[in-house]
């Protein structure tokens, strides 16, 4: 039998994950799976990696077709191209477009100020030990794996 806390350890954090994954962030011609395919091409350029189907398929823990269909959306709207590699054809990278930079700053900016209204809404003792816990359940999770 798993203890008290285990069990509402668990229904917490799914009802926390629920609700975070219910905030409008994009407007309603934008699915999340496209935000998180958008940030996460970003923050591979940002540090040095190259995106491509195979590498966000990897990432995301999406199957290349869904992360290709993706792409394939998100081209359709202007917020990525795919670039082929000057050193090798058989490598497409796959890139924000100035427009798909500002898309997902704007996504990020409504995504920021609702998380700042709650940790205000927390007080500044709260947010910082819950910042400080979930930080120490990461290292502690990542060491378990």
């Amino acid at each position: 039998m798993k203890s008290k806390n285990t069990i509402n350890f668990f229904e917490v954090t799914q009802r926390v994950g629920k609700a975070i994954s219910n905030i409008q962030i994009t407007d309603s011609e934008t699915h999340k799976g496209e935000f998180a395919t958008l940030k996460r091409i970003y923050d591979n350029d940002e540090m040095g990696r190259i995106s491509t189907i195979t590498s966000l398929s990897k990432e995301l823990c999406v199957s290349v077709p869904a992360v290709s269909q993706m792409i394939n959306a998100l081209e359709e709207k202007g917020l990525v191209v795919r670039v082929p590699s000057e050193t090798d054809r058989r490598i497409v990278k796959v890139k924000l477009t100035d427009s798909g930079n500002d898309f997902l700053k704007r996504s990020l900016d409504i995504l920021f100020r609702y998380i700042d209204d709650i940790l205000y809404k927390m007080g500044e003792n709260d947010s910082t030990e819950l910042i400080s816990l979930l930080l120490k359940l990461e290292t502690l999770m990542q060491k378990g794996q």
